[in-house]
């Protein structure tokens, strides 16, 4: 009783701690300015010097100076709703690097706000978790979203345009370096220097899902590219690979210099429901598969077991690449390839098997030397101008039906017999391009969706993990738990019923960590999922749990009086903070 009596304690402290907004207006005055609305703030700088963990900011309309190194976690950085906030630096001044720069800081938001400029990347996030949604992302003088190693980071609903002003030579949309489970989900992407978005350097488990990218320099989709061999964790990736277990799924890419998508070194790569239009204008191929020579000790690194599916590719009449290249020694064990549908306009498409140099394979040759891809099709998909399905499209009803996902580009369910591509007919198209931003209108338009679970812990019981979580929907028919075991991919647990707000892993082996997610689900689809959280079992058997173990109480009677004291004075603190403001 006294351990459910002091986790209510401090959950309604840390409640209470949590709540100060901080406000921020161009007429604002770091000096005299309070923070609260009617006496906010003048800098972002200032906002960050006041706020505690837990706390909001957000910004009215205007234009703030950038380049605040965030330190602080469990903040939220808003754009007040209805109005334009925008957070700039200079893309051409050497040492404004960031517009905005997640720095030491974990669990952090950023939602509704324009982030612009920094000499190199309009946001970069070093710590995740992350969250950044609704937001315009553009104007940087190389990448705009830049992830160097930070795992668990989703950017969703988001428009990602105009990189590399000052340096397009290495300029993507999202540039992430072995940052694991990014998620990127509803994003309008267009006109970057290089390529629209990859994960590198030994993602695991990242995916790029209902997206729209158009007009890049290089590639839409690269899964992945190389990187520098001191980028790679060779713990969990030994042999180096540049992506493991990636998913780029329900994903329209549109007029790109190079492929659609990509593979370059991709362990169990999987590519599914993709309409690419126009892309392979001057570089690679429709679908490039290639290895790369990463020098010792790495050495040459192929792809292993990808699997590419209810694809559309589409080759403009210009076009000299092939529909298809499969690179010299560029995959290893199991090429999975079915029902993808392949077009060259006002022309014959051609197939590249660099192994045995065959440059110039119709189809059938193609499958011949892949020894896969038997049901997929040559000719025109009927797609209309916002590269949806045309009605009598042959690629309606004869794609494959496949397991982990049950919706299409625009959010709508896919059900009965799946079409080949990101649209699936029958429900209501997105406009593409999107009519307003950020994003691509999907997301908020996926109507009946329960809303993300919140608040997950774990807590090391024994040998068990017992799992607790906020449910914030009223609509979910139950939840999936997901389970990542080491370093390994997220997997079904189990599932459990609507309402349900905990639930106990048991039998977990020792020496073994294992991490946690929580996904609502109904007939209309799945939330996003909640943050993640983890126990790892000590090498000798089951860990401690939430409470104390064997006699000793007098001790723990006196730990819980100095824990409630310290939360009293904890709760002091913060209605002192709230009187400063008002």
């Amino acid at each position: 009783m006294r351990t459910i009596a002091l986790g209510l304690l401090c959950g309604v402290l840390c409640g209470v701690l949590a709540a100060a907004e901080w406000f921020v207006a161009p007429g604002g005055n770091d000096t005299t300015g309070t923070g609260a609305i009617g006496a906010p703030f003048a800098t972002l700088s200032r906002a960050h010097q006041a706020a505690s963990p837990g706390d909001t900011i957000t910004f009215r309309a205007g234009t703030y100076t950038g380049g605040v190194y965030i330190t602080k976690s469990n903040l939220t950085f808003q754009g007040y709703t209805g109005e334009t906030a925008i957070i700039a630096l200079p893309n051409n001044v050497s040492g404004q690097d960031n517009a905005f720069y997640i720095g030491t800081a974990a669990n952090c938001t950023v939602r509704r706000l324009t982030l612009q400029g920094g000499y190199f990347y309009a946001i970069k996030i070093d710590t995740g978790p992350c969250l950044v949604e609704d937001c315009f992302i553009h104007g940087s003088g190389r990448d705009c979203v830049k992830i160097p190693g930070a795992d668990n980071v989703t950017i969703r609903r988001c428009e990602i345009y105009n990189s590399g002003l000052r340096d397009p030579s290495n300029a993507e949309g999202i540039d992430n370096v072995n940052g694991d489970y990014m998620l990127v989900q509803d994003c309008y992407i267009h006109d970057i220097a290089t390529n629209g978005v990859y994960p590198k350097g030994g993602s695991i488990g990242s995916i790029i899902e209902r997206c729209l990218i158009r007009r890049c320099g290089q590639k839409g989709i690269s899964l992945a590219q190389s990187s520098g061999l001191a980028f790679y964790d060779t713990t969990q990736n030994p042999g180096y690979y540049s992506c493991i277990d990636c998913i780029a799924r329900n994903n329209i890419i549109e007029d790109c210099e190079g492929s659609g998508i990509d593979l370059e070194s991709a362990l169990r790569a999987q590519v599914y429901n993709n309409t690419m239009v126009n892309v392979a204008k001057s570089q690679n191929g429709g679908i490039r598969i290639a290895s790369a020579d990463k020098g010792p000790p790495a050495g040459v690194v192929t792809c292993r077991d990808c699997t590419i599916r209810n694809n559309i590719i589409v080759l403009g009449s210009a076009s000299a690449r092939p529909m298809l290249f499969m690179g010299n020694n560029s995959h290893q064990g199991t090429l999975t390839m079915s029902n993808n549908r392949y077009y060259k306009t006002g022309g014959t498409a051609v197939y590249w098997w660099e192994p045995t140099g065959q440059y110039g394979l119709n189809l059938a040759g193609w499958k011949t030397a892949s020894g896969t891809d038997g049901n997929s099709t040559e000719g025109d998909p009927m797609l209309n101008a916002g590269w949806h399905l045309n009605a009598g499209s042959p690629c309606i009803d004869a794609a494959m039906t496949l397991s982990g996902f049950a919706d299409d580009y625009d959010g709508n369910t896919r059900a009965g017999a799946w079409d080949i591509g990101a649209d699936e007919t029958g429900g209501t198209a997105l406009p593409t391009p999107p009519a307003s931003g950020p994003g691509t209108g999907g997301g908020t338009a996926r109507a009946g969706t329960p809303a993300s679970p919140t608040g997950l812990g774990a807590v090391l019981n024994g040998s068990a993990a017992d799992l607790t979580w906020t449910d914030n929907s009223n609509n979910e028919t139950g939840f999936r738990i997901e389970r990542r075991v080491g370093a390994g991919p997220f997997a079904t647990l189990t599932t459990t019923a609507a309402d349900v707000t905990n639930y106990s892993d048991t039998g977990l082996g020792a020496g073994v960590t294992y991490t946690y997610r929580v996904i609502a689900v109904n007939a209309a689809g799945d939330s996003t999922p909640s943050n993640t959280a983890g126990v790892t079992v000590p090498a000798g058997g089951g860990g401690g749990g939430g409470g104390s173990s064997g006699g000793g109480g007098c001790r723990a009677d006196s730990q819980a009086a100095g824990l409630a004291a310290w939360l009293v004075a904890l709760a002091l603190v913060a209605a002192t903070r709230r009187a400063r403001r008002t």
